[in-house]
């Protein structure tokens, strides 16, 4: 994202570290159930609250009003849903009927419980301290624009691309899952082992499922409201990959313990669309390059990095040894990305 000339990297950061806050401020230290039981807080602090509002103000800084907009959305929609008390009509419609799932999905906004959210949230204190962060440098940029690029910047790239398609930038709602799992390519190959054990760990009452329900709203907020959106473009949505990431973790550690929810069979599965999806970029590269780019052909290199990783993460996986086959797939995954951005794209 840095390398695109973009200040989404810096959102990315900022974004990430004003979740990092909050999950500072309310999360218990230890996964003991008396401590998860007497330490937990649905909002931080004021002093924290504060420092993450803060930290929210450089992310507008950084690319306006979705700075704030969008990581409150994530803690909002968390606290909808962990906050929402046990309903006595749940036992009278059936969750397994089409109507008794919308109402439960409904149910985290019903009006008194979302104001009360939205509340707990401190807004007051939210816009006073992104605006003494933030607000003097648009003033400034106001001031010496005559105020041109301050109401081209939010009108038209931030109001108009949600409202309308611009610079041909659209997509169905299939737009951005699809995005996502080629953005987070190599680490994707694991969407569906992942996707099972974190189901999986959100039905169980582990002390960690907190933690699986936060990932998964943070990834649910962004998937959701630039799917709405009308101007698509696959870098709206990189502020959530730190969640895929933390996911997709999860998942590995989980495997390399033993402990894994998911079938057992989805590690090699995944490692063998690795080496395919390899051997298309080792095939697909020196066509397209002799056709666009003549003399590059040597690219298809990049693409054999994924398939030497396969091949030496599966035998690994076959000699019983989990962990080593995690860590040559990160330093697979590390070495293709570099190579891809730093060779690559240039």
């Amino acid at each position: 994202a840095a390398r695109a000339a973009t200040p989404d990297s810096l959102l990315i950061f900022w974004n990430t570290a004003a979740i990092a806050v909050y999950v500072w401020g309310v999360f218990p230290s230890t996964d003991t159930p008396e401590a998860s039981a007497s330490q937990l807080r649905w909002f931080p602090r004021w002093p924290t609250a504060v420092l993450m509002y803060g930290v929210m103000g450089m992310a507008v800084l950084a690319k306006g009003p979705v700075g704030l907009v969008l990581p409150t959305a994530v803690i909002g929609m968390y606290l909808l849903v962990r906050r929402l008390p046990p309903s006595a009509s749940d036992t009278h419609v059936s969750s397994a009927s089409w109507f008794g799932r919308c109402v439960r999905m409904m149910r985290p906004f019903e009006p008194r419980h979302f104001l009360t959210t939205c509340w707990l949230m401190r807004p007051i204190t939210a816009m006073a301290v992104v605006a003494a962060v933030a607000l003097p440098w648009y003033i400034a940029v106001w001031l010496r624009t005559d105020g041109a690029w301050v109401q081209g910047f939010l009108m038209d790239h931030n109001v108009g691309r949600a409202a309308r398609s611009l610079e041909g930038h659209s997509g169905t709602i299939l737009y951005y899952p699809v995005a996502l799992l080629i953005g987070f390519f190599p680490w994707s190959v694991f969407a569906v082992p992942t996707i099972q054990e974190s189901v999986r760990r959100l039905r169980t009452r582990a002390t960690r499922k907190p933690g699986f329900v936060l990932a998964a709203c943070w990834i649910g907020v962004y998937l959701t409201l630039f799917s709405i959106a009308r101007t698509k473009l696959p870098s709206y949505i990189t502020p959530c990959y730190p969640a895929v990431a933390l996911l997709v973790a999860s998942f590995l550690a989980a495997w390399c313990r033993g402990t894994s929810l998911a079938a057992p069979y989805w590690p090699r599965i995944a490692l063998t669309c690795l080496g395919l999806i390899g051997l298309g970029l080792a095939i697909a590269v020196p066509i397209a390059a002799a056709r666009y780019v003549p003399g590059e052909e040597w690219l298809a290199v990049i693409g054999c990095v994924p398939i030497l990783t396969a091949i030496a993460a599966m035998g690994f996986v076959r000699a019983k040894s989990p962990r080593r086959a995690v860590v040559t797939f990160a330093a697979g995954a590390v070495l293709f990305t570099t190579s891809l951005f730093a060779i690559g794209a240039a």
